[in-house]
């Protein structure tokens, strides 16, 4: 059995998953699709599905969904741009 654990949470009008395996975690903020990982050795932002890979500062995920729940209640949406400084 692998061990996994997933959870849903509404902020706003956006969901944010969150995901953590054996393998890494994952952050999915939809209907955005933002998805904030780190699988493939380096914590890293996809800005949009399959979209470019972009390292960031925060290798965890708990740290993570802190910065991106206050981003969407101070800005009530998520602007891309913004975000991506805030991991940076």
């Amino acid at each position: 059995m692998k061990n996994r654990t997933t959870s849903k949470t509404l902020i706003e009008n956006k969901e944010v998953y969150r995901d953590k395996s054996a393998r890494g975690w994952a952050i999915i903020i939809m209907p955005d699709e933002i998805r904030i990982d780190n699988y493939h050795g380096f914590p890293h932002i996809h800005l949009s599905l399959n979209g470019e890979k972009i390292q960031i500062n925060y290798n965890d995920r708990e740290d993570v969904f802190i910065i991106i729940k206050n981003h969407i209640l101070k800005n009530k949406d998520i602007i891309k741009k913004e975000l991506l400084g805030e991991l940076l």
